[in-house]
């Protein structure tokens, strides 16, 4: 049976989970293919582009992903993909996942296999959709290195202002970047709210008077206001941070924006270079101090 990688989600495909599995990869640049979180008695064997899964390293609690990493130390080019073959049953049952992406990556997770009784249920790379867009990626490559990852945003404001009108796209593009986190973390998505500015609810004139709210309020905008309990996370010059009375604003670098735009995922260690300023804030509280990312 073939399964075609596309936005992330796979057909539903069951393996029948009986005996040894087997695994063969296909890709046109060097990788190695290997197995996370199997049974530490029972290690699958492993030979460069294929590997074999024994009866009963699958266990109910543990899902297991196959990784493929790249043989020269830096990230697969960009759009690169693999094809994965699993085998069951001495070959008289297989399946075959095509396009699995891997750009940007130096150890990609491909397929998660998860045991439940009998039979085996294979996921797209961390489990499907616990794997987001940018934001998930990020969080990922944090997890991987130890690194600590949260969102503590409990509000975020948007400016609704005619100066905001041609900043959309980086809305757009922080929205989604903040929803992939706390889609891929599993953390609750802080509540989005476009209030009126000076009374007009588009094209308003002025700055947001973010109202008092437990947890931390975060507006989006281009021109901060003055002695509220918000923080800013500014679409404008960094200079603007030294005019404002309390410094708790984040005014991201060009390196940052052009990161959030690509449409692209050969992300490498640039991206999270340059977007590891806006990590480490939104992950703080309230009483952050501001700097430029």
């Amino acid at each position: 049976m073939i399964h075609n990688y596309l936005s992330g989600q796979w057909e539903r495909a069951t393996l029948q989970g009986q005996g040894p599995l087997k695994v063969i990869m296909s890709s046109r640049e060097p990788a190695r293919l290997s197995a996370r979180g199997t049974d530490s008695a029972k290690r699958p064997t492993s030979a460069g582009n294929f590997l074999v899964l024994p009866p009963g390293s699958l266990t109910e609690d543990a899902p297991v992903t196959l990784v493929v990493e790249s043989l020269t130390g830096t990230p697969f080019s960009g759009e690169a993909v693999v094809d994965l073959s699993l085998e069951e049953g001495n070959g008289t049952t297989s399946h075959f996942f095509r396009s699995n992406p891997v750009a940007g990556q130096v150890q990609a997770p491909v397929l998660q296999l998860v045991r439940s009784g009998e039979s085996i249920s294979v996921r797209p790379g961390e489990g499907g959709s616990s794997t987001r867009g940018l934001g998930g990626w990020c969080a990922k490559r944090r997890q991987e290195t130890g690194q600590s990852m949260e969102v503590s945003l409990s509000r975020v404001l948007v400016d609704t202002s005619r100066s905001m009108r041609q900043l959309q796209p980086q809305v757009e593009a922080l929205l989604r970047f903040i929803k992939d986190l706390c889609l891929t973390l599993e953390t609750d998505l802080p509540v989005i709210e476009r209030p009126a500015v000076s009374g007009a609810s588009q094209d308003g004139v002025g700055a947001i008077a973010p109202a008092p709210a437990p947890g931390r309020t975060v507006v989006i905008t281009d021109l901060p206001g003055v002695d509220t309990d918000a923080d800013y996370l500014l679409l404008c010059e960094e200079t603007v941070l030294e005019t404002m009375p309390q410094a708790r604003a984040l005014a991201l670098s060009p390196a940052a924006w052009q990161q959030l735009a690509r449409q692209d995922t050969a992300y490498d260690h640039q991206t999270m270079t340059a977007l590891d300023p806006l990590l480490d804030w939104l992950g703080q509280a309230p009483s952050t101090e501001g700097r430029t990312a």
